[in-house]
């Protein structure tokens, strides 16, 4: 299959991952092609279907972009019962963003 330069849905991306891993079920193997992956588009849930086959080939040089995921979550410290003196504080509240895939 080749994927779409421009993305692809996320639900038909999903639908066809679903196909892909019922195709597998019968012993053949899915190759799947890109002529490159931009940070511009759906460019998640087209990496997740060309990640769903057996084979992603891309030709030399072509730009892989890909933007990925991630998450960010907020502690609060219990430092007072009246509230922080200094919000921006580190103790008050710290937020670390967290990569859910490696770099």
């Amino acid at each position: 299959m080749r994927l779409p330069e421009g993305g692809i849905a996320p639900a038909a991306a999903d639908e066809l991952r679903l196909a892909f891993k019922h195709f597998r079920g019968s012993g053949k193997k899915v190759v799947v092609h890109s002529q490159g992956l931009y940070p511009s588009g759906i460019v998640t849930s087209t990496y997740m279907l060309g990640a769903s086959g057996d084979e992603l080939w891309m030709q030399p040089g072509a730009p892989f972009q890909v933007t990925g995921l991630a998450s960010e979550e907020m502690f609060f410290s219990a430092s007072s019962t009246n509230g922080p003196s200094n919000p921006t504080s580190s103790s008050a509240i710290s937020s670390r963003p967290r990569s859910i895939l490696p770099l």
